[in-house]
């Protein structure tokens, strides 16, 4: 996890010491989420929407109310330039108006064909995830 980095980012959005805390704490939630999938999930670094998908579903299987890990997860895509996951993440949150559909991988798409059509950040959505 990029730690500094993404405190930095959310010192910047205003988030106070309680609500940086738990953004940290629901990343690194997300990372060891990846670790005990294998090498098939990537890294945090690299997750993408298939990665975000399954950790959804995790947490929806576990009771928890995934909203405000789903903010942090894309809050922490954005941060660390993983546009792949900030895009899906920002479109999961935000609904139909914010292009989830531009992101969502068909069959044949994966995280590379995704980059290389890469879809520009879409401010009005990473205004929705202001605090």
């Amino acid at each position: 996890m990029k730690d500094r980095e993404f405190r930095d980012y959310c010192a910047k959005r205003g988030l106070d010491a309680d609500q940086t805390e738990a953004h940290v704490r629901d990343v690194r939630d997300f990372e060891a989420f990846l670790a005990s999938a294998g090498g098939s999930a990537g890294s945090l670094d690299s997750a993408g929407a298939e990665a975000a998908r399954d950790y959804l579903a995790d947490l929806v299987a576990r009771g928890l109310n995934p909203e405000e890990r789903l903010l942090a997860l894309a809050r922490y895509g954005y941060a660390t330039s993983n546009d792949i996951l900030y895009i899906y993440l920002a479109g999961v949150l935000g609904g139909p108006r914010s292009g989830a559909s531009v992101v969502r991988p068909g069959p044949r798409d994966s995280g590379e064909s995704l980059a290389r059509r890469r879809v520009c950040r879409p401010r009005i959505a990473a205004a929705r995830l202001a605090p």
